[in-house]
């Protein structure tokens, strides 16, 4: 079983000195109609400092990470999305919710996937949704068929148990990172052959460690991208270019969390 201090010790090690913190409710509003504070940089999340009745307001919890890392994708009309580890969501009916897409929703996952459709469904999502490996999903599609794709890949949640996760605190181990790195270069791998020459990727996670962040890219596709550092602000969300991150600091505004973005060249081989 592990602890925070634990957590807190590994990432000092790796040069990363990042705290426990709590962070404020935040909602998304897909009919953008329930009262709140305003994000500049995205008029559907908000934040509140009252216990908020989900369910009573229609909206769909979703952490303002994981709408920063979506915003990074850079989306147009009618460009080909797939999410790559979607359950249960969220992301996809963000996604739509910002442009017109041809979505496609993967997750290995049953339960997930049934708890995904059903929030589509709530929600009039239009998406393709499958129930693929995530490490072998390039057998599944043409090979560079996809203009976005988005991975939020099974991490070891060092983000949110910085935040009060008990689950994710307990759950975590130096043991469960390395497995879980094997995990996510195999999955990164197989999602950068569906991508198009000129296409946009992004590699999320809401842990924090190197080793399931850059260290992944590196093994993968032997890039090293440039990581800044820095809380999520409500005022300024940054624009990514290719081969740069953002490690987002747990604070009252976010859980922690990481978002690269990579660009495929044209005439790449692999």
């Amino acid at each position: 079983m592990g602890s925070r201090n634990q957590i807190i010790s590994y990432l000092q090690s790796q040069g990363l000195y990042l705290r426990e913190t709590q962070v404020l409710p935040s909602f998304f509003d897909p009919l953008n109609q329930i009262n709140g504070r305003q994000i500049k940089w995205s008029k559907m999340a908000k934040q509140t400092n009252v216990a908020i009745e989900l369910k009573e307001l229609q909206a769909e919890g979703m952490s303002l990470a994981s709408m920063a890392a979506v915003h990074q994708l850079q989306l147009k009309d009618e460009q080909r999305l797939l999410d790559v580890c979607a359950a249960p969501g969220m992301k996809s009916l963000y996604a739509s919710s910002l442009q017109e897409l041809d979505l496609h929703s993967n997750d290995l996952s049953f339960e997930r996937i049934k708890r995904m459709e059903r929030l589509f469904l709530k929600h009039g999502v239009k998406s393709t949704v499958s129930k693929h490996d995530a490490s072998k999903i390039y057998d599944q599609y043409p090979p560079e068929s996809f203009d976005r794709i988005l991975i939020d890949a099974p991490c070891s949640g060092e983000g949110l148990a910085l935040t009060g996760n008990d689950k994710q605190t307990t759950a975590w181990s130096s043991a469960k990172v390395k497995r879980l790195q094997q995990l996510q270069i195999k999955i990164l791998k197989a999602a950068w052959k569906l991508l198009k020459p000129g296409g946009r990727l992004v590699y999320a996670t809401c842990t924090l460690n190197k080793n399931e962040n850059e260290r992944v890219i590196h093994k993968a596709l032997h890039v090293d991208v440039d990581v800044i550092q820095s809380a999520l602000s409500l005022d300024k969300l940054p624009k990514l270019a290719c081969a740069e991150a953002w490690r987002i600091e747990p604070s009252q505004n976010s859980i922690g969390f990481f978002i690269a973005v990579l660009e495929k060249p044209i005439g790449f081989q692999d």
